[in-house]
């Protein structure tokens, strides 16, 4: 039978059997030897001996505090490192957006850049085009009376010939709107004597048109004749 000798609190015990050390409450630090040793060698070292009482720990209470303690410190941990990767993601994404910005920025600046130049041009050709136009209105206006005319003019007689009232026709052959054009009617008589005299207007004349007037006299006369007065065109600058 084997026999075993004990070292612990700073005294030798034993010898003793595995059934005697079965209730001793061998703790796995104290040392132990048995024949066949050739050295103390602490309890934990020694196989058959982890079967003993003092090699397994009793559970441990659950309201010691010690598990508690220990998540929270996990808890802990954890929190750093969640709140170490929400400051790493939010450092990217702050220089994710200001890389953003900074690209918008240079793009808004090409695009306006880009505008200007195209402004330029727009102007270039916008003022080619006033002036052109200014220039055709400078002719229109010096010949207004070769697209501005009476295009015709006539009068219902009576039965001694004479007229009592007429009308005009009034032509306008430019490409400017003409707004009023002052008509100057005569009628007069067998042997050329004014013996009436108006002036009606005609309003609104769009380019390429005709429009018609017609006018009543006091007095009879055996002829007609129709003169333009005066116009007045927006487009054209005459006011």
């Amino acid at each position: 039978m084997k026999m075993y000798y004990v070292f612990r609190h700073g005294f030798e015990e034993g010898p003793y059997t595995f059934e005697q050390m079965s209730g001793m409450n061998i703790s796995p630090a104290d040392l132990v030897w048995h024949p066949g040793l050739s050295a103390w060698k602490k309890a934990a070292e020694l196989e058959e001996l982890h079967s003993l009482k003092g090699f397994t720990p009793p559970p441990v209470p659950h309201n010691t505090g010690i598990l508690s303690s220990s998540w929270k410190l996990k808890l802990a941990v954890v929190c750093c490192f969640a709140l170490l990767v929400a400051a790493l993601i939010m450092f990217f994404l702050a220089n994710r957006a200001a890389e953003k910005a900074d690209e918008i920025a240079r793009h808004t600046d090409s695009v306006r850049k880009e505008s200007k130049t195209i402004e330029r041009v727009l102007d270039l050709r916008d003022v080619d085009m006033v002036l052109r136009e200014h220039e055709e209105k400078k002719a229109v206006i010096r010949e207004i009376y070769e697209y501005l005319k009476i295009a015709d003019v006539g009068g219902r007689r009576n039965l001694i010939a004479d007229y009592k009232s007429g009308w005009v026709e009034i032509e306008n052959n430019s490409a400017y709107k003409i707004d009023r054009v002052e008509v100057r009617l005569e009628l007069k008589s067998g042997w050329g004597t004014t013996k009436e005299t108006q002036i009606i207007t005609v309003e609104n004349l769009v380019p390429h048109s005709r429009k018609k007037a017609e006018v009543s006299f006091e007095k009879r006369g055996a002829k007609l004749s129709a003169s333009i007065a005066g116009y007045k065109s927006e487009e054209l600058g005459i006011k």
